[in-house]
């Protein structure tokens, strides 16, 4: 008598899928590997929530009221305090074309009406790394900031986080194709100090982060080198 053979039958198409999907995942983590992974990311977590917790404040604003007595370009400006005391200040959340560029002269131009020889307001809470004064300033009641971005002469760019309230201004100018952005593709001045003169199609436009440390400025330091 012939003894049947008994033949294993072969796996469905389901179970064949759960084991390939078995061997490349491995086995799973028990529950103690699973509570390890657990534990090791709650301290993670509050590692991060520490170092935020921390992290020091920003520095509060202070004001500097000073006359102006040159304009380098669209950005700088150098004023005198009431104690004879020189500082060069540093526009803050835009960026104005270089004088080289298309609408430099104009930018420069712009704040020259606005505030040589004007006493101004200033409002800051860092230094740059060349000692120069992040600053808003005002004549008046005019932001001298706002009224570039919204003439369409400057950009938009705000590493330090200090003008947000800029950025609806830029896009309302560039929707109405307002000073420089009357031109097809302008180059922000942040690339032109690169050396790019031209728009591509993959070009990236945003403002570089910066990449130099601030420090909380003070209205009692002159900047160095400035007469």
């Amino acid at each position: 008598m012939k003894q049947q053979m008994m033949l294993t039958p072969p796996p469905s198409d389901d179970r064949s899928a759960g084991l390939r999907a078995y061997a490349r995942r491995g086995p799973r983590p028990n529950a103690g590997e699973r509570f390890g992974r657990a534990v090791l990311w709650a301290v993670l977590l509050g590692c991060l929530a520490s170092a935020a917790a921390d992290a020091p404040p920003p520095p509060a604003w202070l004001e500097l009221e000073a006359v102006v007595t040159l304009v380098k370009d669209g950005n700088q400006l150098r004023v005198v305090d009431g104690k004879g005391i020189v500082h060069l200040v540093r526009l803050t959340g835009c960026d104005a074309p270089e004088l080289t560029q298309p609408s430099g002269l104009e930018a420069r131009d712009r704040v020259r009406k606005l505030v040589l020889n004007q006493t101004v307001r200033i409002t800051h809470r860092y230094f740059d790394e060349a000692g120069r004064i992040l600053g808003k300033v005002y004549v008046g009641q005019t932001s001298v900031n706002e009224a570039l971005v919204r003439d369409g002469l400057a950009w938009f760019a705000d590493p330090d986080q200090d003008g947000p309230e800029l950025e609806p201004l830029a896009r309302e100018a560039q929707a109405a194709k307002t000073g420089l952005w009357q031109k097809t593709d302008p180059v922000p001045p942040w690339l032109w100090r690169r050396g790019v003169r031209t728009i591509k199609a993959d070009t990236d436009l945003t403002p570089p982060p910066r990449t130099f440390p601030r420090s909380p400025s003070t209205n009692d330091r002159p900047t160095i080198g400035v007469r």
